[in-house]
C-alpha cells in the first residue's frame, strides 16, 4: 500500500474522503475492475462453447460423408 495519501488539489484533504464528500463512488475503479473481470470470463465461456459446438458438428459432417 501507498504510504502517502492521493490528495485533492483543490481541497486539501484526501481525495477518497473528497469524493465521499461529493457523493461520488469510492471504490469506482474496483467496481470497473470487477465488471471487467466478469466480462471476459463470460466471453471466455461463450468461445468455449462455440467451440464445442464447432467440433460436434465438424464431427457429425465427418461421420456423415464417410457413410
Amino acid at each position: 500500500m501507498n504510504k502517502y495519501k492521493r490528495m485533492c488539489v483543490i481541497a486539501g484533504r484526501p481525495k477518497k474522503e473528497n469524493d465521499r464528500l461529493k457523493g461520488r463512488p469510492v471504490n469506482l475503479y474496483k467496481e470497473q475492475r470487477l465488471a471487467r473481470m466478469e466480462e471476459r470470463k463470460s466471453k471466455k465461456e461463450g468461445k468455449v462453447k462455440e467451440l464445442i459446438e464447432d467440433g460436434v458438428n465438424s464431427r457429425v459432417s465427418r461421420i456423415t460423408s464417410q457413410i
